[in-house]
């Protein structure tokens, strides 16, 4: 667990477990009634080749067991907190069943997850189907540009023909816009320069300018390569900038299956952990680095904090002050192997 301190990272001395052993799972932080909820949904229990997990989880204080159930099982989905904190939206993953071979099957759906407080105080939580995903995908990341406008960046898509599976990694970069509870309008907007599997994704802004900055970093690019490429998009409206995506600075490392948070500011993306090569044979990070723009220039640094001990494939949420535990920083990071 880590401190924020004016848009800062620094240690925390506080510690707990995550309710489970935990990998690929999402979640984020719901807001209700002044309560801060973190939420943690999906992914695969410790053991390899057990199914994917169906149910969310608050991790610490008196919740720290299941607390709904999605309607799906979903791992290495991607998740936003929308509607100003209320509600958790998950979306793609996959799941695999056994039919005297492992078959994957990957999710165009997406799930709504809504708090409420009864009467007596105790937090109940409702799933409902969301709007679908234009494609089927999972090791993809969603951005939130505006509350009417989201980014589908990069990911997987893998199907089975005559007993084989077949995996595709994306290049495309969808829009969504005017979203409601059971429909989005998606767009097509343009190819990353190259196909990206779990890259690190976020949105932040350039102060001295008001730009904003799209940025897709990092990722696994097929044939067992994983890539420390950048791209971004200067979000500029008023200058007939055309919007479309190009190298920026590379990453320090080779990464793929980090976990983002952008400090509470916008004007900082930190990329936490993850992977500097590729499975069988991956290497996970401790590396804490930090992306930033002045003046449309930008640049990545590596933290002097690190992770204790070598991190992917986890969760990262950001809590405000004053939440539960008395972080701001909330890493449940489980080993993936």
């Amino acid at each position: 667990m880590f401190k924020l301190k004016d848009n800062d990272i620094a240690k925390c001395s506080d510690d707990f477990d995550a309710p489970l052993e935990l990998y690929t799972a999402k979640g984020g932080v719901l807001s209700h009634k002044q309560k801060t909820i973190p939420l943690l949904c999906g992914g695969y229990y410790s053991t390899y080749g057990d199914p994917a997990n169906q149910f969310c989880y608050i991790p610490g204080g008196n919740y720290n067991e299941n607390v709904t159930t999605l309607q799906e099982m979903r791992a290495y989905a991607a998740s936003l907190t929308i509607n100003n904190g209320e509600t958790l939206w998950i979306t793609g993953g996959y799941y695999e069943e056994e039919f005297g071979y492992r078959r994957f099957y990957t999710h165009d759906t997406t799930e709504f997850i809504n708090v409420k407080e009864d009467q007596a105080g105790s937090l109940t939580f409702t799933v409902t189907p969301g709007p679908d995903l234009p494609v089927e995908v999972y090791d993809h990341c969603l951005v939130q540009f505006d509350e009417n406008t989201v980014f589908l960046m990069g990911g997987v898509k893998n199907q089975r023909i005559l007993g084989d599976d077949y995996y595709t990694t994306f290049s495309e970069t969808w829009v969504g816009f005017n979203m409601t509870s059971d429909s989005i309008d998606w767009l097509f907007w343009q190819h990353l320069s190259t196909e990206r599997q779990a890259p690190a994704c976020g949105m932040i802004k350039d102060s001295s300018i008001s730009a904003w900055i799209l940025i897709a970093a990092g990722g696994y690019t097929g044939s067992d390569i994983v890539t420390n490429s950048v791209d971004i998009v200067f979000m500029i409206t008023d200058n007939n900038d055309p919007q479309i995506f190009h190298a920026g600075p590379v990453l320090p490392t080779k990464l793929n299956e980090a976990e983002t948070i952008v400090t509470p500011d916008s004007t900082k993306l930190l990329v936490i952990g993850g992977e500097i090569s590729y499975y069988p044979n991956a290497a996970q990070s401790q590396n804490i680095l930090q992306f930033q723009c002045w003046n449309l220039d930008c640049s990545w640094q590596k933290l002097d904090q690190e992770l204790a001990e070598p991190k992917s494939r986890g969760v990262a949420l950001l809590l405000p002050p004053g939440a539960d535990l008395d972080i701001r920083l909330l890493l449940d990071l489980a080993d993936s192997y």
